[in-house]
């Protein structure tokens, strides 16, 4: 049996420059804890004053797990042991919770061959067994290997049992240890080869780790965490690069997380926007918890981030998906809404041309309400950025004078139509007409006073041009580059202009893909004009 000794000053540098992770060092067949580092004891959630006592002293959450056991017979063997994806129950906030590492015990043995010291490293991945489909085909793996291995075992056992009663079957046993010798080389390369695709896998994750000082702002960061910030690994990233790339509307709720976290010794988690310097957005996933200094002090935060952004660009598009559909069937619901309801209060009536017109429009809109829900049952078969269009040749005039009729029958606005009667222009006459829609409910809408909505055609180089104007109280300029921008919401005079969202970005689509341009013009307490253009041809 070994008894401790202690460990020299020079002796300590040489282990611990040995281990890239967390790293701890024990002596003596009680397990005694010569050192660990900062990383060691933050996995244990433990302090320095754990050094110089035994294993099972110092971590007594561990005393029924079979750590103790491993370190003991690594020290009496001299054998190292490794493991990878061990669970671990350790003790946070007074109970017992599972956390999975990778580590080895390193028999370090003296002169006389002996055990001298045992070296622990350590590297948590309880992310990783979370999030990858890579950690099931691992478990599997490493079942198989050890059913193999207790297999070889005995077959190992049965070879010494027989070549202890038997010295004539020397070389029938010989021939079976170095086939079993071939078969751990195998073992070995496949566990190596689990091992590559497991850091693959976490690469791929884009998991990174890091460790603030609070006092300095100064983080230690592993190359992954500076990536997730558009960061190279070489370049240096400190706490306050981080919240200039965060959104500035999450700094307060962030710091409140984290102050939280230090007050109570908790784990912070929250999820937050980010832009790189050029000028790209990114989501991350963040988690952190505080570390103390020997007077029970916050002095340091360790975290993990993860780019989630594709997760949150998925919602994004469910997201988008749901708000075009309900854009895009409101306009012709209340079209038919508006004809169904005038006919109601003219059923009693007689027969005239004006119930032959509601009933056209009101067939018209069912038609184009059709028309947009096979659209729609149709569209998760479709790229999600691709806007079909049905072109045909149709009169200009003809579409601007029968369309938004359910604001010419409400009778309290006047639309004004001008301009060339005779153009005609190959298009989708139908997304044209939910264009022109948009524009003049706009108008309705936000420009409430305006009771005459101007409506005029012209052409010029085989363009033709369409204006949609009102004469209320206009737009203000620093607010008119981001109208048709996916969600903008701007604000004027304390109105929200929520309505020029989704709406005016589908416009913008929609004549983008014909060719044409998209744009508005306004002065403040004048009114705002809206237009587009088409190719005639």
């Amino acid at each position: 049996m070994n008894s401790p000794n202690f460990i020299q000053a020079e002796e300590l540098l040489q282990v611990l420059f040995q281990s890239p992770n967390a790293t701890a060092v024990y002596a003596g067949e009680d397990v005694v804890i010569l050192t660990a580092n900062a990383a060691m004891l933050s996995l244990w959630g433990k302090d320095r004053s754990v050094i110089g006592k035994s294993f099972r002293e110092a971590i007594p959450a561990l005393i029924d797990q079979p750590f103790f056991g491993i370190l003991q017979q690594v020290w009496r063997s001299g054998e190292t042991y490794f493991a990878r994806d061990k669970e671990a129950k350790l003790e946070v906030d007074g109970q017992l919770q599972s956390f999975y590492f990778d580590f080895e015990y390193k028999a370090i043995l003296g002169d006389d061959g002996c055990t001298k010291y045992i070296l622990h490293t350590a590297f948590e991945v309880s992310q990783r067994m979370k999030a990858w489909k890579i950690a099931e085909e691992k478990s599997m793996a490493e079942q198989r290997l050890t059913e193999e291995l207790m297999t070889i075992n005995e077959e190992y056992q049965a070879s010494n049992e027989s070549l202890a009663v038997l010295n004539e079957e020397y070389q029938t046993t010989n021939e079976e240890l170095l086939s079993t010798k071939d078969q751990l080389e195998k073992l070995i390369y496949d566990l190596s080869e689990v091992n590559t695709r497991l850091e693959i896998a976490l690469d791929a994750s884009k998991l990174g780790s890091t460790e603030v000082t609070i006092s300095t702002g100064k983080m230690d960061s592993t190359a992954q965490f500076k990536r997730n910030y558009g960061y190279e690994p070489d370049e240096e990233f400190t706490y306050a690069d981080l919240f200039a790339s965060m959104f500035p509307e999450h700094h307060e709720r962030v710091r409140g997380l984290v102050r939280e976290a230090m007050m109570t010794n908790g784990v912070y988690k929250t999820e937050y926007p980010i832009r790189w310097r050029d000028g790209s957005v990114h989501w991350i996933q963040a988690h952190g918890r505080p570390r103390y200094d020997e007077n029970g002090k916050a002095d340091r935060m360790v975290g993990m981030t993860m780019d989630i952004t594709e997760a949150k660009l998925f919602e994004q598009r469910k997201d988008d998906f749901l708000s075009i559909a309900s854009h895009e069937l409101k306009t012709p619901i209340t079209s038919l809404k508006a004809s169904l309801q005038l006919l109601e209060r003219m059923k009693n009536k007689p027969y005239s041309e004006m119930h032959i017109r509601l009933i056209e429009q009101s067939a018209k809109s069912m038609n184009k309400l059709g028309y947009m829900v096979d659209e729609l049952l149709n569209m998760s078969k479709l790229n999600r950025d691709q806007l079909n269009l049905e072109k045909s040749t149709f009169n200009l005039h003809d579409l601007m004078s029968m369309c938004c009729n359910h604001v010419r029958l409400e009778g309290k606005y006047e639309l004004m139509l001008e301009g060339e009667k005779e153009l005609l222009v190959h298009a989708d006459e139908h997304r044209i007409d939910q264009v022109i829609v948009n524009f003049v409910n706009n108008a309705v809408k936000y420009a409430p006073e305006s009771y005459q909505i101007r409506l005029k055609i012209s052409s010029k180089d085989n363009v033709a041009k369409v204006l949609v104007s009102d004469s209320g109280p206009g737009i203000d300029g620093e607010v008119l580059p981001n109208l048709f921008d996916r969600y903008y919401r701007a604000s004027h005079s304390e109105k929200s202009y929520n309505g020029l969202g989704l709406g005016l970005y589908i416009c913008k689509e929609i004549i983008t893909k014909h060719g044409g341009e998209i744009g508005v013009e306004s002065v403040l307490g004048q009114g705002s004009t809206f237009w587009f253009t088409l190719p005639v041809e």
